[in-house]
């Protein structure tokens, strides 16, 4: 996992509008004053000196504690708009255990095959993880996969969720999984073009990805039609993929 990957809670489609319902209210505390009785001050003058020095300390603490923060989140940031990347792992949307897994022979990957799954699109994280599931119940009961294909799937709620994930081939492209990260957005995109936030999450993760050296530096972009028999990733979505940095103008072999 990415040390600055976020795991999410699991959440079905039937509960979402309870979970929505239910989010957390901060609620603020009394301040309460440090000395009650102004006479201590002209009294004590060392106190009003202490606690003086009391307050610096815990100003410049807060304010360590923000660039600390802000810092953080910037490293959490993957592609060029600062979107953040948002990996949901797979305990997140309940993934089955895989029949059986096959290590990625020769990281970094070379090549990022952008996919899409040609089925209904989500735009929240408690649908986009019943998708990916009747994805994965698909290809390992009906396509007799060990496990759901692709390397990871890009919901159009600006999240990424874990299929195989970084360090497991997948299986999407016969002359191609051993070497390649299988990056599939979740919908069909045929004629409609994916929501700004699904293209900059996928975005998030290619940059991500290269940072931590899972994909290589000049890795390679294709549509899924470039390297496997298939219309996938979309017209629509095909015609955006070459305009994005690395994408290269080949087929099969010449790829």
């Amino acid at each position: 996992m990415v040390g600055n990957a976020r795991t999410v809670v699991n959440a079905d489609v039937e509960n979402v509008a309870a979970i929505s319902n239910n989010q957390d209210c901060a609620t603020s505390e009394d301040e309460q004053p440090l000395i009650s009785e102004r006479g201590v001050f002209s009294r004590l003058p060392g106190i009003r000196v202490l606690l003086v020095w009391i307050l610096v300390i815990i100003l410049l603490g807060g304010a360590g504690v923000g660039a600390f923060l802000l810092i953080g989140m910037s490293g959490r940031s993957g592609s060029a708009s600062d979107t953040p990347f948002r990996l949901v792992n797979r305990s997140a949307w309940r993934a089955r255990v895989p029949k059986d897994t096959t290590p990625f022979p020769r990281p970094p990957a070379i090549y990022a095959v952008i996919i899409h799954t040609e089925g209904v699109p989500c735009d929240s994280e408690a649908v986009c993880s019943a998708v990916v599931r009747e994805i994965q119940h698909f290809h390992m009961d009906t396509r007799k996969f060990s496990d759901i294909a692709y390397n990871f799937l890009v919901g159009g709620d600006s999240e990424t969720y874990e299929g195989r994930g970084w360090d497991m081939q997948g299986a999407f492209a016969k002359d191609f999984n051993n070497r390649s990260l299988g990056i599939a957005f979740i919908g069909t995109f045929d004629t409609r073009t994916p929501p700004k936030q699904q293209l900059e999450e996928a975005q998030a993760l290619l940059e991500v990805s290269v940072k931590n050296k899972k994909l290589s530096r000049d890795y390679i972009l294709v549509g899924h039609r470039q390297v496997s028999n298939t219309d996938s990733p979309g017209e629509a979505l095909f015609e955006i993929l070459k305009t994005w940095p690395h994408w290269k103008d080949c087929f099969m072999s010449s790829c």
